[in-house]
Protein backbone atom coordinates (compact mmCIF):
# COMPACT_ATOMS: atom_id res chain seq x y z
CA UNK A 1 0.00 0.00 0.00
CA UNK A 2 1.49 3.42 -0.62
CA UNK A 3 1.63 5.66 2.35
CA UNK A 4 1.34 9.46 1.44
CA UNK A 5 3.67 11.68 4.19
CA UNK A 6 2.43 14.98 4.51
CA UNK A 7 5.32 16.81 6.34
CA UNK A 8 3.90 19.87 7.70
CA UNK A 9 2.72 21.33 11.13
CA UNK A 10 -1.26 20.77 12.13
CA UNK A 11 -1.90 24.88 12.53
CA UNK A 12 -4.84 27.50 11.27
CA UNK A 13 -2.33 28.61 8.88
CA UNK A 14 -2.48 24.96 7.13
CA UNK A 15 -6.47 24.77 6.72
CA UNK A 16 -5.60 22.99 2.90
CA UNK A 17 -5.79 19.07 3.81
CA UNK A 18 -8.83 18.21 3.58
CA UNK A 19 -7.93 18.70 -0.38
CA UNK A 20 -5.38 15.89 0.07
CA UNK A 21 -8.51 13.29 1.99
CA UNK A 22 -10.80 14.09 -1.08
CA UNK A 23 -7.60 12.90 -2.98
CA UNK A 24 -7.79 9.25 -1.34
CA UNK A 25 -11.29 9.42 -1.14
CA UNK A 26 -11.80 9.46 -4.83
CA UNK A 27 -8.92 6.77 -5.67
CA UNK A 28 -10.52 4.66 -2.87
CA UNK A 29 -14.30 4.78 -4.50
CA UNK A 30 -13.06 4.68 -8.42
CA UNK A 31 -10.29 2.60 -8.21
CA UNK A 32 -10.86 0.65 -5.07
CA UNK A 33 -7.24 1.53 -3.55
CA UNK A 34 -6.55 1.87 -0.15
CA UNK A 35 -3.87 4.94 0.11
CA UNK A 36 -2.70 5.78 3.55
CA UNK A 37 -1.94 9.28 4.98
CA UNK A 38 0.62 9.92 7.50
CA UNK A 39 0.58 13.83 8.79
CA UNK A 40 3.86 13.97 9.89
CA UNK A 41 4.38 17.34 11.91
CA UNK A 42 2.56 18.50 15.69
CA UNK A 43 -0.67 19.66 16.18
CA UNK A 44 -0.46 23.10 17.05
CA UNK A 45 -4.23 23.93 16.40
CA UNK A 46 -6.30 21.48 17.49
CA UNK A 47 -9.52 22.91 15.63
CA UNK A 48 -7.88 22.25 12.20
CA UNK A 49 -6.71 18.50 13.48
CA UNK A 50 -10.64 17.86 14.26
CA UNK A 51 -11.49 19.11 10.95
CA UNK A 52 -9.33 16.80 9.36
CA UNK A 53 -9.97 14.13 11.23
CA UNK A 54 -13.83 15.11 11.07
CA UNK A 55 -13.71 15.00 7.22
CA UNK A 56 -11.90 11.50 7.07
CA UNK A 57 -14.82 10.26 8.95
CA UNK A 58 -17.86 11.29 6.59
CA UNK A 59 -15.29 10.20 3.77
CA UNK A 60 -15.03 6.86 5.70
CA UNK A 61 -10.90 6.37 5.10
CA UNK A 62 -10.54 7.75 9.23
CA UNK A 63 -8.42 3.73 9.46
CA UNK A 64 -5.77 5.68 6.32
CA UNK A 65 -5.28 8.49 8.39
CA UNK A 66 -2.27 9.04 11.51
CA UNK A 67 -0.50 11.62 12.80
CA UNK A 68 3.22 11.64 14.38
CA UNK A 69 2.27 14.38 16.84
CA UNK A 70 5.72 15.80 16.22
CA UNK A 71 7.77 17.12 13.94
CA UNK A 72 10.23 14.94 12.41
CA UNK A 73 13.72 16.10 10.82
CA UNK A 74 13.74 15.60 7.16
CA UNK A 75 16.90 13.89 6.83
CA UNK A 76 15.07 11.31 9.21
CA UNK A 77 11.98 10.27 7.56
CA UNK A 78 11.05 7.08 6.53
CA UNK A 79 11.87 6.28 2.90
CA UNK A 80 10.58 2.64 2.32
CA UNK A 81 9.74 2.00 -1.35
CA UNK A 82 5.83 2.88 -0.85
CA UNK A 83 6.67 6.13 1.08
CA UNK A 84 5.47 8.78 -0.96
CA UNK A 85 6.03 12.72 -0.06
CA UNK A 86 2.64 15.30 -0.86
CA UNK A 87 3.64 18.58 -0.97
CA UNK A 88 1.74 22.16 -1.39
CA UNK A 89 2.88 24.21 -4.72
CA UNK A 90 1.75 27.26 -6.08
CA UNK A 91 1.31 26.55 -9.69
CA UNK A 92 4.90 25.47 -10.59
CA UNK A 93 6.73 27.29 -7.38
CA UNK A 94 7.61 25.02 -4.39
CA UNK A 95 8.65 25.88 -1.10
CA UNK A 96 11.67 24.84 0.73
CA UNK A 97 10.93 21.98 2.31
CA UNK A 98 9.81 20.42 -1.14
CA UNK A 99 13.46 21.12 -2.21
CA UNK A 100 14.46 18.93 1.14
CA UNK A 101 12.31 15.93 0.22
CA UNK A 102 13.92 16.12 -3.10
CA UNK A 103 17.17 16.51 -1.76
CA UNK A 104 16.99 13.47 0.61
CA UNK A 105 15.40 11.67 -2.71
CA UNK A 106 11.90 11.24 -0.72
CA UNK A 107 9.37 10.47 -3.80
CA UNK A 108 7.66 13.53 -3.84
CA UNK A 109 4.29 14.90 -5.89
CA UNK A 110 3.02 18.38 -5.56
CA UNK A 111 -0.31 19.48 -5.67
CA UNK A 112 -1.65 22.99 -6.43
CA UNK A 113 -2.89 24.97 -3.79
CA UNK A 114 -4.08 27.72 -5.94
CA UNK A 115 -7.05 27.32 -7.68
CA UNK A 116 -5.83 31.21 -9.93
CA UNK A 117 -2.76 29.58 -11.07
CA UNK A 118 -1.91 26.41 -12.84
CA UNK A 119 0.90 24.22 -13.23
CA UNK A 120 2.31 24.39 -16.49
CA UNK A 121 4.97 21.52 -15.82
CA UNK A 122 6.11 18.84 -17.92
CA UNK A 123 6.15 16.69 -15.10
CA UNK A 124 3.52 14.38 -14.38
CA UNK A 125 4.57 14.85 -10.16
CA UNK A 126 2.95 18.20 -10.46
CA UNK A 127 -1.27 17.86 -9.78
CA UNK A 128 -3.32 20.81 -10.62
CA UNK A 129 -6.81 19.28 -9.40
CA UNK A 130 -8.21 16.60 -6.74
CA UNK A 131 -8.69 14.54 -9.71
CA UNK A 132 -5.21 14.85 -11.08
CA UNK A 133 -3.73 14.04 -7.93
CA UNK A 134 -6.28 10.94 -7.43
CA UNK A 135 -5.53 9.50 -10.89
CA UNK A 136 -1.72 9.93 -9.87
CA UNK A 137 -2.15 7.94 -6.65
CA UNK A 138 -3.98 5.08 -8.62
CA UNK A 139 -1.45 4.89 -11.39
CA UNK A 140 1.19 4.79 -8.50
CA UNK A 141 -0.64 1.92 -6.80
CA UNK A 142 -0.97 0.21 -9.85
CA UNK A 143 2.63 0.21 -11.73
CA UNK A 144 6.13 0.19 -10.47
CA UNK A 145 6.95 1.71 -13.82
CA UNK A 146 5.19 5.20 -12.74
CA UNK A 147 6.72 5.41 -9.57
CA UNK A 148 10.25 4.68 -11.36
CA UNK A 149 8.63 7.92 -13.98
CA UNK A 150 7.98 9.58 -10.22
CA UNK A 151 11.42 8.98 -8.91
CA UNK A 152 13.11 10.08 -12.58
CA UNK A 153 10.71 13.31 -12.03
CA UNK A 154 12.34 14.11 -8.95
CA UNK A 155 16.02 13.82 -10.17
CA UNK A 156 15.30 16.09 -12.96
CA UNK A 157 13.66 18.60 -10.97
CA UNK A 158 16.19 18.78 -8.23
CA UNK A 159 18.86 19.77 -10.63
CA UNK A 160 16.90 23.30 -11.13
CA UNK A 161 17.35 24.07 -7.54
CA UNK A 162 20.63 23.29 -7.06
CA UNK A 163 24.02 24.38 -8.73
CA UNK A 164 26.22 21.57 -10.15
CA UNK A 165 29.90 21.24 -8.79
CA UNK A 166 31.58 22.12 -11.90
CA UNK A 167 29.23 25.10 -12.20
CA UNK A 168 30.13 26.37 -8.92
CA UNK A 169 33.58 25.79 -9.81
CA UNK A 170 33.19 28.30 -12.91
CA UNK A 171 31.63 30.83 -11.11
CA UNK A 172 34.09 30.90 -8.36
CA UNK A 173 36.70 31.43 -11.15
CA UNK A 174 34.83 34.60 -12.32
CA UNK A 175 34.16 36.15 -9.01
CA UNK A 176 38.04 35.57 -8.00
Amino acid sequence: MIKLNVVSRIADDKDFFNFYLEALSLVKKKFGHCIGIYFIGEIYCTEVFNKIVTRANELSIRDLVSFSNKSIPINELPSSYNDVYLNISIGDFIGYSSIECLYYGLKTIFYNGDSLVSSNSKYRCFCNTIEELAFLLNDIQSSSMVMQNLIEENRQLLQYYFISDTDKKELLKLLI
